[in-house]
């Protein structure tokens, strides 16, 4: 790998990620080079290289929790529905777990979540990992720097029902909009 004669393999990429504290980056340019083009389209690669920059994050969610707050319980079986399955969904729960070391370095940018009561009332199958997402969930909001709002059912309807939203603020104070709709 030193001499640029093989690639390496995404759990290398993963390490360099935290050694020199650009989470998912690395991962991502890992996954180009190797020339995986399933593992992520092509739109969500630029994010997740702004995401890696971002100098704070604020995000929405109705259904799903945002996958920087995902265990890897959580990511499967959410990914599992969408279709993912063997290597593949194995590599796409890798790289969410990868994203998440965004925010549990030492030195997190500013994290902001507003999701639906509903997404808090979705468990998942399995009880013992449905626990462990919320735990993480709660550990993760008390760290400085990120938040939880929690929007309730009774606010009823509004103009970002079946959407969730993110907004990158990046170092040079330029804001971007993430959306994937449900």
């Amino acid at each position: 790998m030193e001499k640029g004669e093989t690639l390496g393999g995404p759990e290398v990429a993963q390490a360099l990620d935290q050694h020199y504290g650009t989470p998912g980056l690395l991962l991502a340019l890992w996954l180009l080079a190797a020339g995986d083009h399933t593992q992520f389209k092509v739109r969500y690669r630029r994010y997740m290289a702004l995401e890696a920059e971002a100098a704070s994050l604020w995000h929405f969610a109705v259904s799903v929790l945002p996958g920087l707050l995902q265990t890897p319980g959580y990511a499967r079986e959410l990914l599992s529905a969408g279709g993912f399955k063997g290597d593949e969904l194995t590599k796409q729960v890798e790289a969410r777990r990868g994203r998440r070391e965004l925010l549990e370095r030492e030195v997190a940018p500013p994290f902001r979540t507003i999701l639906s009561e509903a997404v808090l009332w979705t468990p998942l199958r399995d009880a013992g990992e449905w626990r462990e997402q919320l735990e993480y969930l709660g550990e993760m909001a008390e760290r400085p720097g990120v938040t939880v709002h929690v929007l309730p059912q009774s606010a009823g309807t509004h103009g970002l029902m079946g959407a969730a939203l993110m907004f990158l603020r990046l170092p040079e104070g330029r804001t971007v909009a993430y959306t994937e709709t449900v």
